[in-house]
């Protein structure tokens, strides 16, 4: 689910001087509507041998941190977030012709969670 609707985008004219402009959009109420009116999940993100801090997540500026171990309500902008965060180690194997070795990528999820 985008978060597309409830923004607000404002149209700048750039200044005579070529300058920027100082205006700031705040739509901060209308993401805070937003996010609280999407459908909420219980996630649980357990710690691991080398991680044990808190998760951050964040949406359009509003920071969520989930602590590990511990299960949470969160909107489904969040779990999106969580569902998308991944990252690539790469690992060596011999190559198919027998000449060396190669780099194989392969893509994890960033975060082990469950959702109840």
């Amino acid at each position: 689910m985008g978060l597309g609707t409830g923004t607000k985008a404002v149209r700048r004219e750039q200044p005579p001087d070529g300058g920027m402009t100082d205006d700031r959009i705040d739509n901060s109420e209308d993401i805070a509507r937003l996010l609280k009116g999407q459908k909420h999940y219980k996630v649980m993100i357990p710690s691991t041998e080398t991680e044990r801090g808190d998760v951050a997540v964040q949406v359009c500026g509003y920071c969520y941190q989930i602590k590990r171990d511990v299960s949470c309500e969160v909107p489904e902008a969040v779990l999106d977030v969580l569902r998308n965060a991944k990252y690539t180690l790469y690992t060596q194997r011999k190559r198919e012709d027998g000449d060396g070795m190669e780099l194989v990528p392969v893509i994890s999820q960033r975060y082990a969670f469950q959702v109840g």
